[in-house]
């Protein structure tokens, strides 16, 4: 379904356009909250859809810090078309591996082996990804898979978001606080 909000910017409408699989140095992302979470982000971040947009390449731009800004899914609750009282932090990416950012997390870290008591790994892999919507071609989304299963709002209490794996949990949120403080993105902090 084409957008219909009429307020979007032409660049940011999708129209057909294939996601694009490869990030760049050099490259932003663009992510909105409210400026209390620029100082203190861990304790307001989500480990299950953490949306931004990309700025993309020198090449091949994508948009601009403040289209971060748009309303791309106004409801009753939610009806202005632009964030405007919300902050916006960029976050530039300065180190990938093969042109993609992808951190894995193991809880515990080490298993002895071998493993007579059958100890469990937990494994939470991070990856940021390009997910367009019909309103805004420039989105991603850091996606949080936990044991290989996608995190969701529907199955975060049973995956990464149960009392048992509070220490891989801990791990992510530390991750992606350390981005938003440092404003940089990098595969090793």
């Amino acid at each position: 379904m084409p957008c219909i909000l009429h307020y979007i910017p032409p660049h940011l409408v999708k129209n057909g356009r294939e996601p694009l699989a490869l990030f760049y140095i050099g490259e932003f992302l663009y992510y909105r909250c409210e400026e209390a979470v620029k100082l203190n982000p861990f304790d307001s971040i989500s480990l299950v859809d953490l949306s931004n947009n990309r700025s993309g390449s020198q090449a091949n731009f994508l948009s601009y810090p403040e289209d971060v800004l748009y309303n791309t899914n106004p409801t009753a609750l939610k009806p202005q078309e632009k964030f405007d009282k919300l902050s916006i932090v960029c976050l530039e990416i300065v180190e990938l591996e093969n042109n993609s950012y992808r951190k894995e997390f193991k809880e515990p870290v080490n298993l002895p082996i071998p493993n007579p008591t059958n100890i469990q790994q937990n494994v939470c892999v991070i990856n940021l990804k390009h997910k367009p919507i019909e309103c805004n071609y420039s989105h991603c989304t850091f996606e949080f898979h936990f044991n290989t299963i996608e995190v969701t709002f529907e199955n975060y209490k049973t995956t990464l978001g149960a009392k048992a794996n509070k220490i891989i949990r801990t791990k992510c949120k530390q991750e992606i606080s350390k981005m938003i403080i440092k404003e940089v993105i990098r595969v090793n902090f």
